[in-house]
């Protein structure tokens, strides 16, 4: 059985190091046989290398700082010139990131960097306070010392006039109680308050917050999945639908929330949002294929969508069918006998997904039967090979 895993790009992910996260697998886009789904903490590579590494590559030029100079700038220089608000944008945020840089990799200056980031993180310009909290964050990733007064930053930032800036604090949040064990309860219990929160962004973020210290401390990993079963009703579609691929995400590495979470989603089945609609019929999809056992009842509960709905959404769900059928030999015959009624659909295109993926499953099962029905109906080349992106995430 295949096992590849869900992943996100977190749209505006906090900034600290890449060691970061425990791997921990988020979504992207339901671009392959498991749904990798959009945003979120990525594996190991963690929140600080998604933002630093932007910092370096969109905003700033490369920075290197070397035997305690960066451009003929000495430590102390570039401590003045974080601060100083009569430069340039560019070069402020040259000089903090500079300053972060040194202050991480130079045990003997991280107390001096500490110390000069945090005013900014007051600062008038969003970008710079932006740039201080991932660089006060980046050096607390390593010196535990920091972690309190940094953990008590990221939660003053919760009311920062920025969305992206509390969506940041957020992150930085959960990714202490990743880093270091000593903050796991004060990190989940926050994440716990903030899945309540008024913000949108910040409950979007809690989510992946929630599933990922769940999934690293094991005692916390129901209280999280029963928070995501609520927050996948959450008002806001984006909320929701984090929700969802979160859900999976559980449900990918632990075989035990497979049913549950079928029936959790299964309902937004019917959501307004067709974002959120995408993400429910790819994530029992995917169970589906992930797991024989699950199989049936993930067929069972896609077939709902084959009579009364769009074509759009009666393909994805013939595909997410086929390939069901396709990966269990021994669910092949059922999802067959789901598919054919479809061959008779009033769409055309929903007629040919049909029959390709009846002709893939008995092509992947040698089901000479069901081979010979299917050749007169036309079909694309390469099913199989595409049949993992019936569903996209933006």
């Amino acid at each position: 059985m295949k096992k590849s895993g869900f992943r996100k790009n977190l749209t505006g992910t906090f900034a600290l190091t890449t060691a970061f996260l425990l791997a921990t697998s988020l979504i992207t886009t339901a671009a392959s046989a498991s749904p990798s789904v959009k945003h979120h903490f990525s594996n190991a590579q963690g929140f600080h290398e998604r933002l630093h590494e932007g910092f370096h590559t969109q905003i700033l030029l490369p920075v290197q700082v070397e035997e305690d100079d960066f451009f003929g700038w000495t430590f102390g220089a570039l401590l003045e010139r974080a601060g100083d608000q009569t430069l340039d944008m560019k070069s402020r945020l040259q000089a903090i990131t500079a300053v972060g840089k040194t202050g991480y990799d130079r045990p003997q200056s991280a107390d001096e960097a500490f110390a000069a980031l945090i005013p900014l993180l007051q600062d008038d310009e969003s970008e710079i306070r932006m740039a201080a909290l991932g660089e006060t964050g980046m050096i607390a990733s390593k010196y535990l010392k920091f972690g309190s007064t940094t953990f008590d930053l990221m939660v003053s930032l919760l009311e920062d006039s920025d969305p992206a800036i509390r969506s940041e604090a957020t992150a930085g949040i959960a990714i202490m109680g990743l880093n270091h064990d000593s903050f796991r309860e004060r990190s989940f219990n926050k994440m716990l308050e903030l899945s309540q929160n008024s913000h949108t962004e910040i409950r979007d973020m809690v989510s992946s917050g929630l599933r990922s210290l769940g999934e690293k401390y094991r005692l916390h990993l129901h209280k999280a999945f029963n928070t995501l079963k609520v927050m996948a009703h959450d008002e806001s579609a984006r909320v929701r639908e984090t929700a969802v691929y979160d859900l999976g995400t559980i449900a990918e590495n632990n075989w035990f929330y497979a049913q549950e979470t079928i029936q959790a989603v299964k309902p937004l089945f019917r959501d307004e949002t067709q974002a959120v609609k995408a993400a429910a019929i790819s994530i029992t999809g995917w169970i589906g294929q992930r797991y024989a056992e699950y199989a049936p009842e993930a067929m069972k509960a896609l077939s709902v969508l084959l009579w009364k709905d769009t074509p759009e959404t009666k393909m994805t769900a013939v595909s997410m069918i086929g390939m069901i059928g396709a990966e269990h030999k021994e669910h092949g015959k059922t999802a067959i006998d789901i598919l054919k009624p479809l061959i008779r659909d009033d769409d055309q295109q929903v007629r040919e997904t049909a029959a390709e993926y009846i002709q893939a499953i008995a092509d992947a099962h040698n089901i000479v039967s069901e081979k010979k029905r299917a050749v007169s109906f036309p079909s694309r080349p390469g099913l199989l090979g595409s049949m993992g992106n019936p569903v996209s995430k933006i």
